[in-house]
């Protein structure tokens, strides 16, 4: 894999897409990411559901929620059952099943240190050492999520998983994926991922490979200036 300091030599994060060498062998490609949601909860581990039963989604508005066990909100129903993502022998079946399928790197959703996802995460560290992939992290909007507190988000997760094996590196540096990366102006990003930013990452014990979200077909500038190493689409609009 590689991409240069924007030129933007771009990163596409791959959903669950392997290579045909991948699929051929049996080991995983770390070039093909999985992105991994582990926002789930059950009674039997936690107590009660979580997400499962989020509100239904209309286009005018919430509706209902979800009732689980019999309705779920999901567009398929697991064939393991409605699992916790606080389950280790859950979290590592999973993980198993992300090698089998050829991704080397699991992209972990993380919301920040006072959300479940923050308590959650170990655990899928844990099951990505023993299933033998790597963990990388999708950092998502969480509230005041701005450059500022994205760095001292960063700053925490290395200092907390930067001696863990699962960890995924490229080129040395562990990777993020800022999901709607557009909500901060890239000049903010910009004192935080360029090097002569007044509060840089770069070339500091907590630096990373940051790849941005490019949405519209005009945002390979403002991802230029703002000093990410590369972009992944999602779901890009035009």
């Amino acid at each position: 894999m590689t991409f240069s300091r924007l030129s933007l030599g771009c990163l596409t994060a791959l959903l669950a897409a392997v290579s045909a060498a991948a699929s051929a062998n049996t080991g995983a490609s770390e070039s093909a990411h999985a992105f991994y949601y582990s926002w789930y909860r059950n009674p039997a581990v936690d107590g009660a559901w979580a997400h499962w039963n989020h509100n239904v989604i209309l286009r005018d508005g919430s509706g209902p929620n979800f009732t689980p066990p019999e309705s779920i909100g999901a567009n398929f129903y697991p064939a393991a059952g409605l699992y916790s993502s606080n389950d280790p022998e859950d979290v590592l079946r999973q993980m198993l099943e992300i090698k089998r399928a050829g991704a080397g790197v699991a992209a972990v959703t993380w919301w920040g240190r006072g959300h479940p996802t923050n308590e959650s995460l170990p655990v899928a560290f844990d099951a990505a050492e023993k299933a033998g992939i790597k963990v990388c992290i999708h950092l998502e909007p969480f509230p005041g999520r701005n450059a500022e507190s994205t760095r001292e988000a960063l700053v925490y997760l290395l200092d907390t998983y930067g001696a863990h094996p699962a960890l995924y590196r490229h080129g040395g540096l562990p990777m993020v994926y800022l999901y709607d990366s557009y909500l901060t102006p890239a000049e903010e990003w910009a004192a935080v991922f360029t090097p002569e930013g007044a509060k840089t990452l770069r070339g500091t014990p907590h630096d990373w490979r940051v790849i941005g979200l490019w949405v519209k077909k005009n945002d390979g500038p403002a991802l230029k200036r703002a000093g990410f190493d590369g972009f992944y689409t999602y779901f890009a609009t035009d």
